[in-house]
């Protein structure tokens, strides 16, 4: 009898990850689950460290690694070598939402969600898609943690704002489909994030708990709409939200990652997704506030998910995991099922390995990748206001140097072009602490005011005081005929009132938006995008006067 190739591959990587599962002891299957975080560069330094890491990886202590922010040589050197040690292939995943540059200087940084969502151009999004999965491949990750298929629909939400696609569930389900699907078609799994939807809540999850106090009914019509487009459109992925549900879970709620109704429930039998799920990191206050170490393993497993991201304690985990399956807490088919989901994913992983150091760095930020970066971030400028050259005799730049911006530095892009056009005006830095009640210029009417600004969980103490010297000082730029330039989030500027000078925004912190920005300004280049949120008091949803 003649057995289809297709057919005979699919058998024997069943058998193959079947046979895997059943050599391993329980205490090797919890390993599996286990996916901590590491500092390429930082643990290539440290020997011991280094040691301690191969150990684990040679002992099925855990089923990979979440690279952070390291350089390309580093996280390709330890991938290698860490595939090379594992006897079976693993995780690999990194935070890649703005690119594989974001995470790994070397590689290409594009604009995120939010920018990309105002060029209202899928294919754009689909090509961003697939070099980011392209780049992140050639430093051996396997596992994006993007698209975000949250729907920002709160405007003081502090923790997804730019990373969003924008407020309307089926345009953010397009992106999101668009994205995902081109990242898989690359051969890495994309991963769609944070279910059941993190895009209503006002408290970041990193330091708290968020509630999100609304009916089932307003969950499908908008929250599970960019979920559902993700199943369909076969994305491998999805991470849970440490956000609690009260409609769901009751009075007392649980964090959505440790609740079966929502894991389960929700999105395994009604969205009928059957991939991995990752939890979202387990040293974050939304669950070390409510649970142990061992205990928020347990129950993140019979929630449903597969992957424990970030474990805080790993030995603690593993034996509170063990403890469970042994005890029936756990049911052990229930468990079997997960880790084989897992070893399934990874076999897919065989032959994928980071490119050579000698071959990555002509492979990185090529000319193409770098082209259709400074293609999105032109396309992504919107013109509120004016299109003619403002007159700039003096430069006004707003930030607060104590907000988080995705690890960029503002505005030294933004000033070098500047320079480069021609306007070389003095430049005078306004941080938000300064004392208030004096103008800091004397003619609004010839400067170029610069505001960068983001909805911020890491700011201190004193950022709502830094925030509202800087919307006072922009309520003067204004009604004094000022040039404006907003950097960020184009929510965390404050409502402004109607006015005479030229009015950009830059939706993203990156290097290609600030220089589009001031293409846009001083030399009559493209302004094309077109506002994917509504923001009060600036403007609507899609506002934009597109050239």
């Amino acid at each position: 009898m003649r057995i289809h190739r297709g057919w005979l591959a699919l058998v024997l990587l069943f058998g193959g990850w079947c046979q895997a599962q059943e050599r391993m002891t329980l205490e090797q299957l919890s390993g599996q689950v286990m996916l901590p975080s590491v500092a390429a560069d930082r643990v290539l330094a440290h020997g011991e460290e280094l040691r301690a890491l191969e150990e684990m990886v040679r002992t099925s202590a855990i089923g990979g690694v979440h690279m952070l922010r390291s350089s390309v040589q580093g996280v390709a050197t330890l991938s290698a070598r860490l595939q090379a040690l594992a006897p079976h292939p693993l995780f690999i995943s990194a935070d890649c939402e703005g690119g594989a540059g974001i995470m790994f200087p070397g590689a290409t940084r594009f604009p995120r969600a939010l920018a990309l969502a105002a060029c209202a151009d899928l294919d754009l999004i689909g090509r961003v898609a697939k070099c980011t999965a392209e780049e992140s491949a050639l430093v051996g990750v396997n596992v994006v943690f993007a698209p975000v298929a949250d729907v920002n629909s709160s405007p003081s939400n502090p923790i997804i704002n730019l990373r969003s696609f924008g407020d309307q569930p089926h345009a953010v389900a397009e992106r999101v489909a668009m994205y995902g699907a081109a990242m898989e078609s690359r051969g890495l799994m994309a991963v769609s994030k944070h279910f059941p939807g993190h895009g209503d809540t006002h408290e970041d999850s990193h330091l708290g708990l968020p509630v999100v106090d609304l009916p089932l009914s307003t969950l499908e019509k908008r929250e599970l709409i960019p979920f559902e487009a993700a199943v369909r459109a076969g994305i491998s992925g999805v991470m849970s939200a440490h956000i609690a549900w009260p409609q769901l879970g009751g009075k007392d709620a649980w964090p959505a990652t440790l609740e079966p109704k929502v894991i389960t429930g929700l999105l395994r039998e009604k969205l009928g997704f059957s991939g991995i799920v990752f939890t979202d990191a387990l040293d974050m206050g939304g669950i070390t506030r409510r649970a142990a170490a061992g205990e928020a393993a347990v129950r993140a497993i019979l929630a449903g998910c597969d992957v424990l991201l970030f474990p805080t304690d790993i030995p603690a985990m593993r034996r509170a995991l063990v403890e469970a399956v042994e005890s029936g807490r756990i049911p052990r088919a229930h468990f079997e099922a997960s880790t084989a989901r897992v070893l399934k994913a990874r076999e897919r992983w065989k032959t994928l390995r980071a490119a050579k150091l000698e071959e990555l760095k002509p492979l990185l930020q090529t000319k193409e990748a770098v082209a259709l970066a400074e293609e999105c971030a032109r396309r992504s400028i919107v013109r509120l206001r004016g299109s003619e050259k403002p007159p700039i005799e003096q430069v006004l730049v707003l930030h607060d140097p104590q907000e988080d911006w995705g690890f960029d530095k503002v505005p030294e892009a933004f000033m070098s072009a500047l320079r480069a056009a021609g306007v070389n005006a003095p430049v005078r830095l306004d941080s938000g602490r300064a004392r208030s009640g004096q103008e800091p210029l004397a003619d609004w009417s010839r400067a170029l005011v610069l505001s960068a600004a983001s909805l911020s969980p890491a700011a201190d103490k004193d950022a709502a005081t830094a925030a509202a010297r800087r919307r006072s000082l922009l309520q003067l730029a204004v009604k004094g005929g000022a040039a404006l330039v907003l950097l960020g989030n184009p929510l965390a500027h404050g409502p402004l009132p109607d006015g005479q000078g030229a009015l950009l925004v830059g939706l993203d912190f990156d290097d290609h938006t600030q220089r589009a920005l001031v293409l846009a300004l001083t030399a009559g280049g493209p302004a094309e995008g077109h506002l994917p949120l509504e923001v009060p008091g600036l403007a609507p949803r899609g506002a934009g006067l597109g050239r």
